[in-house]
């Protein structure tokens, strides 16, 4: 029954009784709490084989974390219209669980919305590094949240957007007594090269404190661990190639809790970058892919490119390659490896001459270049069509792929999807 017809039916009948006005009211009641709940219920799918998350008006895929063999997932949620003052608020992130058979729950949501973050588990605590900055009195800050197991809210703290010519931070890492490392990301316009500056690593006491900070110079950090003691990453030295810069070496840096350096390795010259490729995918047999894009021009008024799916061996030498047809554009958006040796990639195809629809695909690739469609989506080019959006996907246990994707309905309203690929590897 609408809520019209509730209307229509209490102010027609004003002889029911009391008895019969609890009922009603008690049923209502009912209803109310139950809607609400089932819009933080998984649901199933039963045409797409797959659970949906829909919660508010636009969904999204927020990442996933393993903690203590249990993978937990983000979603992000907001309102219609989201970005007006009566609905700055309303926005959440979500937290649902993955069992052992691959069923999806809700657990909870977070006290505090955060647009983009970094999630990580030590300690037996959850640690949330938001990537976005929040105004607070004509300063920026970054806000750094720590849950106990029970995503029960511990601490939150603000670090301050530090100067420099950095914007906030790329990467953390948390040692058994709570102290924070932070490394930060480098901001500079690329017609004002002279503000580059590097990169800074930074120990942060449990207060919030900054403790100490390195300047790596002319340098981005990646790929920070914590073992130990020991503090390993990755400092990408760049080089001015006018008006870009490009790698000029990769090293290899160990530091022991009070940042102390204790080996530093150059573990490569110099790299020559490529424009003909898009990206390197480094397998783990010592092969790679290469995804290889290349323009021409079709018309007087058109320019598309073809894209090249290749694999090297070990000493470079070209094994296959994959063409893409021309009668579409496609663009190679994610590719992740398998552990028996085939990949999957994200393919998206858009036709030149017809655009009423588009599709998206997720392609598996053995060592030959063989290839078999995993799931295949048909977008809609059409704006009266449903969209699709992939992301991400991974491999969760051998030969069952966790695929997280983005539905888009007419209205705009979204759902997210969780569904399971399991892989016939059979030769």
């Amino acid at each position: 029954m609408c809520c019209t017809q509730y209307c229509e039916l209490h102010f027609t009948k004003l002889t029911m009784t009391i008895p019969t006005m609890k009922i009603s009211i008690i049923f209502i009641t009912c209803f109310f709490f139950t809607g609400r709940a089932n819009s933080q219920t998984w649901q199933f799918d039963a045409t797409g084989n797959a659970a949906y998350l829909q919660h508010l008006f636009f969904n999204g895929f927020d990442g996933a974390l393993i903690a203590n063999n249990t993978y937990f997932i983000f979603t992000q949620h907001q309102a219609d219209e989201y970005w007006k003052k009566k609905n700055r608020d309303k926005s959440e992130i979500l937290i649902s669980k993955v069992d052992e058979k691959g069923d999806i729950t809700f657990v909870q949501k977070l006290d505090n919305y955060v647009g983009s973050s970094l999630k990580k588990f030590y300690n037996n605590k959850f640690y949330i590094l938001a990537t976005t900055s929040t105004l607070n009195k004509g300063k920026y800050y970054y806000p750094f949240f720590i849950y106990d197991a029970k995503w029960q809210l511990e601490k939150q703290i603000f670090f301050p957007e530090s100067s420099d010519h950095q914007r906030g931070f790329s990467d953390f890492a948390v040692d058994t007594d709570g102290y924070i490392y932070l490394t930060s990301s480098p901001y500079f316009l690329d017609h004002e090269q002279q503000n580059f500056k590097g990169s800074y690593l930074i120990k942060v006491d449990t207060a919030g404190n900054f403790i100490k900070a390195i300047l790596y110079e002319k340098s981005f950090l990646q790929s920070l661990q914590l073992n130990n003691d020991t503090l390993s990453m990755t400092a990408y030295k760049q080089k001015l190639i006018y008006p870009f810069y490009q790698t000029d070496s990769v090293i290899s840096i160990k530091l022991n809790r009070s940042l102390d350096n204790l080996k530093q390795v150059a573990s490569s010259a110099a790299i020559k970058k490529d424009d003909g490729y898009l990206r390197t995918l480094y397998l783990k047999n010592g092969t790679k892919v290469i995804f290889i894009d290349s323009s021409y021009n079709i018309d007087a008024n058109t320019w598309t490119s073809t894209h090249k799916i290749a694999m090297l061996d070990q000493n470079g030498n070209r094994k296959w390659t994959v063409e893409t047809p021309r009668n579409f554009i496609v663009s190679h958006s994610t590719a992740k490896e398998l552990d028996d040796g085939t990949f999957l990639v994200e393919i998206l195809k858009k036709w030149i001459a017809d655009r009423v629809y588009d599709t998206t695909c997720i392609v598996q690739f053995d060592a030959t270049g063989r290839q078999k469609d995993i799931k295949k989506f048909l977008d809609g080019a059409n704006p009266r069509m449903e969209g699709y959006f992939v992301s991400s996907f991974f491999e969760a246990k051998p030969n069952e792929v966790w695929l997280f994707y983005r539905k888009s309905f007419p209205n705009r309203q979204e759902r997210v999807y969780f569904e399971k690929l399991i892989l016939d590897n059979k030769k």
